[in-house]
């Protein structure tokens, strides 16, 4: 389903430890799950992993790359629905939900029911995500989602680049949970190997820059999930919760 889908490309504990990084300067970042993936976990990450990113620096940029989302589109999701309950949903609160997508010109792009969640878990995309929370089992509810809480700069499925999204949807199972174990006391954890590229540095990263860093992540325990290059913009809240605070 359309809905399940992750609209972020990086974790935002990778905006979080690579502010103020300079060129060709190294770190190491630890990263505990709130601001990686979560209760979720991806792939053959399992859920609440601390993970440990070796990040190398390559390239700032000031401008965009030319895909990238202009400026001046909002970001606040816009939401109405029942809140006259005693027990309204809460973050790690576990939802099933029915749902209706459409486009701006009334276009159904998805519609399904049955779909379960972890609310703050980023198992949906993030407009809908937030937008359940205060809200009451049964009854309507109406969410006008942004592209950055959205679907992005990736097209999927009938939903171009960059497009607002609208939901109805209904709560119609909703489990009060207890709070699993997570790090939440914990903040990303900055780690500088490199002292020399910063003293030699005049642009150190700053939000609006476009960065390319080289990185490999790995367990606290030293597992290796995998090494690779990436580019992003800096606090633009493309990413998904640890990078974009570094």
């Amino acid at each position: 389903a359309v809905v399940s889908t992750q609209s972020t490309g990086v974790i935002e504990g990778y905006q979080i430890g690579t502010k103020d990084m300079c060129i060709n300067e190294r770190r190491r970042l630890i990263v505990p799950s709130k601001f990686a993936y979560g209760a979720r976990g991806t792939g053959n990450i399992p859920g609440y992993s601390t993970l440990m990113f070796d990040v190398h620096l390559v390239q700032i940029n000031d401008s965009p790359p030319p895909y990238e989302v202009p400026l001046d589109v909002p970001e606040t999701v816009l939401r109405q629905g029942p809140t006259d309950c005693q027990d309204p949903v809460r973050p790690r609160d576990v939802v099933e939900i029915q749902y209706v997508g459409s486009l701006p010109d009334g276009k159904v792009f998805d519609e399904g029911e049955g779909v379960r969640f972890i609310v703050g878990s980023r198992q949906v995309i993030l407009g809908v995500d937030e937008g359940v929370v205060g809200f009451c089992k049964g009854g309507l509810i109406q969410l006008e989602i942004p592209p950055k809480k959205a679907f992005g700069q990736r097209w999927e499925g009938p939903v171009p680049q960059w497009s607002f999204v609208y939901y109805n949807l209904t709560i119609t199972k909703h489990i009060v949970t207890a709070r699993e174990e997570d790090d939440i006391s914990r903040d990303v954890t900055r780690d500088v190997t490199c002292s020399a590229a910063r003293e030699e540095c005049s642009h150190p990263v700053r939000e609006g820059d476009y960065v390319l860093l080289h990185y490999t992540v790995t367990s606290r325990e030293g597992e290796v999930f995998g090494s690779s290059q990436m580019r992003y913009p800096v606090g633009r809240g493309l990413l998904v919760p640890g990078w974009d605070l570094a």
